[in-house]
């Protein structure tokens, strides 16, 4: 599985977990959005993380510009 696509499983984890604490203690409009926010923050380091490591391995990518 490509670190892309498995940013959208993080974030239906995180929403997952919103919604099952939420009913858990009885305040879904608390912790619903809390899993979206916090699934949206980790869906974004991993799709960022991708995209640097993807740039990196770019053929036109300047390595002399890391030195910098």
């Amino acid at each position: 599985m490509k670190l892309s696509s498995s940013s959208g499983l993080v974030m239906a984890g995180c929403i997952l977990i919103g919604v099952s604490v939420g009913m858990l203690f009885d305040r879904p409009e608390v912790f619903v959005p809390l899993g979206v926010g916090v699934g949206l923050i980790a869906m974004a380091l991993i799709r960022s993380q991708y995209d640097n490591n993807r740039n990196r391995n770019h053929p036109f990518h300047d390595h002399n510009e890391e030195n910098h």
